[in-house]
């Protein structure tokens, strides 16, 4: 290939990912046809997306790709910083779940990543995993590192999920409507409300709940 056809290919390439992030943050992930993604990005050829990604798949991986690995250094330098340090608490690690993520409220791109993670993380996990998959985004070893300071007892409740997933609903919310605010206090109460999440204690009555269903 020479390089002029090289340089064609990688900017079809990245104006497929382009209009595709912005088309999937508008009306979903599968809001738009791959004719449509094509024709919008400029590409004559209407199964553009088939030659250069070969579905729709990989092409919502490379979309979601830059601001993954983005994500992935703040929140790896974050769990580094606690790594071993005795005073390491759940606080810190509701700090190292939403604002590696809330970072990217600071641009138009990615307030896109942000529409479009959510609209999978809350309704299709098993997709965004699948979508996410050769990134590791640090999401499993902040898991890991929860378990060591959440109580035993909560680990069948799945907190740690649904502290995820009031962080993706959060951020995905105030991503569709930043309207040039200052993101500090949303940041800030968005970590109170994770770190309640992970810290909150069992009531009787769920205890309770929870040795009848395991016979206890």
């Amino acid at each position: 290939m020479s390089v002029a056809s090289a340089t064609s290919e990688s900017a079809g390439r990245t104006a497929l990912i382009e209009t595709a992030q912005r088309l999937f943050a508008d009306r979903g992930v599968d809001g738009a046809s791959l004719r449509e993604l094509a024709r919008a990005s400029g590409h004559r050829n209407t199964n553009a997306v088939q030659y250069h990604f070969g579905n729709r798949e990989v092409l919502l991986a490379a979309v979601l790709e830059r601001h993954e690995r983005e994500v992935a250094d703040l929140r790896h330098a974050m769990l580094d910083k606690l790594d071993g340090r005795s005073g390491a608490n759940l606080f810190n690690l509701a700090e190292a779940l939403v604002r590696p993520l809330a970072s990217q409220l600071e641009t138009e791109i990615g307030c896109q990543y942000l529409r479009i993670s959510a609209e999978l993380f809350l309704h299709d996990p098993a997709r965004y995993s699948e979508a996410v998959g050769p990134v590791d985004s640090g999401l499993v070893r902040w898991q890991q590192e929860c378990l060591k300071l959440m109580p035993e007892i909560t680990q069948p409740l799945h907190r740690r999920f649904s502290a995820s997933s009031l962080c993706y609903h959060e951020l995905g919310r105030r991503a569709a409507d930043t309207r040039g605010r200052s993101q500090d206090l949303f940041v800030a109460n968005l970590v109170d409300l994770v770190f309640g999440v992970l810290k909150a204690e069992i009531s009787n009555e769920t205890a309770r709940l929870l040795r009848a269903r395991d016979g206890g």
